[in-house]
């Protein structure tokens, strides 16, 4: 499961510094951290410990109702779609 975690922190950041597929990378980040928050951080060390993985899955639930912003790739990719369909 490390492996997968590492590649999805690495590449998934990646592509939200670009804003490609922002919804769907912020959605496995919203598990991760939830998983992270539920079954790792607040068992072991007690609810005041995990302040960052509550705060990192609050963001990553924005990102995912928000969606990509004005400088995104994705919205200039669907740009392009409109205007080839109009």
């Amino acid at each position: 499961m490390a492996p997968f975690i590492a590649i999805l922190e690495l590449v998934g950041g990646l592509l939200l510094l670009l804003g490609v597929a922002t919804r769907v990378v912020a959605c496995l980040f919203a598990v991760e951290m939830l998983v992270t928050t539920l079954w790792v951080k607040i068992p072991s060390a007690g609810w005041n410990a995990s302040d960052l993985d509550r705060m990192l899955l609050v963001a990553s639930v924005l990102l995912v109702l928000a969606g990509p912003g004005a400088a995104a790739l994705d919205r200039l990719r669907w740009e392009r779609e409109e205007v080839g369909k109009a």
